[in-house]
């Protein structure tokens, strides 16, 4: 066992951070349970990295001490598992996991494990991997004292992934997805046996025993790293390709790398409502065969409208990508029905597919007229309403077209106020 102090990197935590521990720390003491910091925040606080998500566990009843901080904080986002003994809370856009320490047993590969209250020695055996089995007391009389095997915190200082037991992959088949999650985030490697246990488990197909809503939540939090490219470079590194996403495409590293460089240098532009996981999807599947697609998409579950973009026949976004090329009057309309995930691909398959309208100077004024589409013109919208143009005497069956008309002013800077917008509409009118 190791005995270290990180009481000083506690309290150099953010304000915020710092007193929500402070309170579970009260609250735990209250409650005469010891409570610990633990998983990813404490790996990151013991190698430096930021960390947003507090993660604690208590020898005691993790869900009461969870009711208790949320009765104090009063965030109404309080989400409880009984069965699990685990509960969830938002505080100043910090999530804080809050869980009974507890060990877990597997009844058949692919299952939920079965619970009952443990240690916290015992809870740390049942994680994932010997990085995330560390544990850092906040309590009153040992505040900010590292617990934990010794062998747990070599493989951290030497940036190993390590499972506990040959069988890890087999009981819980999402550890295979995870192993490679924080292999490419952290820069770690996948010490020998476990990667012997995890191509094993591919192999003999235990990670398809697990449920879609899991697969697809891990494989989601896997294209929702900072760097997804590395993800898959590892992926075909380990020679997994094949069973993790089937038809990848083999230049997916690199496609990767373009559509992070389309990302950053669009998604601000989508305030937030840009999923870039499902963008990175797109991209991985784009070579896929049409039946392979909508194989994934209804493994998956996705909504009719997500299933719809993966299906999205590639020579019309091609027509469209002329469209926007050439500047015809009507590729704003066009892109009105797309997500944000959808004008993200879109400019990926322009740079791609190596459109002579999509390179060198007309590559600029392309990726500027989509620009302008995100930051401009899709917020265009026209002045008068369809009750109003009915007043005005349209016919009912016109107003469709005539807002068309006014919108497509509207976005070419012909019309700019609801007057400009009202003589339009007159002109209009008496052509009628």
């Amino acid at each position: 066992m190791i005995k270290m102090d990180f009481s000083r990197k506690i309290l150099k935590l953010p304000p915020a951070e710092l007193q929500i521990i402070r309170k579970i720390s009260r609250i735990a003491h209250s409650l005469k349970e010891r409570v610990y910091l633990v998983g990813g925040f404490a790996r990151d606080l013991i190698t430096g990295a930021s960390n947003f998500d507090i993660d604690c566990v208590t020898e005691g009843d993790g869900v009461k001490l969870a009711e208790a901080l949320e009765s104090q904080e009063k965030t109404g986002s309080l989400i409880v598992n009984r069965k699990f003994r685990t509960a969830k809370l938002v505080i100043k856009g910090l999530t804080v996991d809050i869980a009974s320490a507890r060990r877990e047993t597997y009844n058949a590969p692919g299952c939920l494990p079965k619970v009952s209250v443990s240690s916290i020695k015992e809870d740390a055996l049942r994680r994932d991997f010997t990085i995330n089995a560390l544990y850092i007391s906040i309590n009153k009389e040992d505040f900010g004292k590292l617990s934990g095997s010794g062998a747990f915190l070599k493989d951290l200082k030497n940036g190993v992934i390590r499972v506990f037991h040959k069988k890890s992959f087999i009981d819980d088949a999402t550890r295979i997805y995870r192993a490679l999650r924080f292999a490419a985030r952290l820069g770690f490697t996948i010490e020998p046996k476990t990667k012997k246990y995890l191509r094993e488990a591919l192999r003999r197909g235990y990670h398809k025993k697990i449920s879609a809503f899991r697969i697809k939540r891990e494989f989601f939090l896997m294209l929702e790293e900072p760097d997804a490219a590395e993800v898959a470079k590892l992926i075909f590194k380990m020679r997994i390709a094949k069973f993790i996403i089937p038809q990848i495409s083999p230049t997916a590293v690199e496609d990767l790398k373009k559509a992070q460089s389309i990302w950053f240098d669009f998604f601000i532009y989508f305030f937030g409502r840009a999923e870039v996981s499902f963008f990175y999807f797109l991209v991985l599947l784009r070579n896929a065969a049409s039946k392979e697609k909508k194989r994934i998409a209804d493994f998956f579950a996705l909504p009719d409208l997500r299933k719809k973009e993966i299906m999205f026949p590639l020579k019309n976004l091609n027509a469209i990508i002329k469209s926007v090329g050439e500047n015809n009057p009507e590729w704003p309309f066009m892109l009105d029905k797309f997500s944000a995930e959808m004008i993200l691909y879109l400019l990926f398959i322009a740079e791609t597919e190596r459109h002579a309208l999509s390179r060198g100077q007309n590559g600029k004024i392309f990726k500027h007229r989509i620009l302008d589409y995100i930051i401009r013109l899709r917020f265009k919208k026209v002045f008068h309403s369809g009750n109003e143009l009915l007043r005005m005497g349209f016919p009912a069956q016109t107003i469709g077209g005539i807002h068309r008309s006014v919108l497509k002013g509207r976005r070419s800077g012909e019309i700019n106020s609801k007057l400009q917008e009202y003589d339009f509409l007159v002109r209009k009118l008496k052509k009628m």
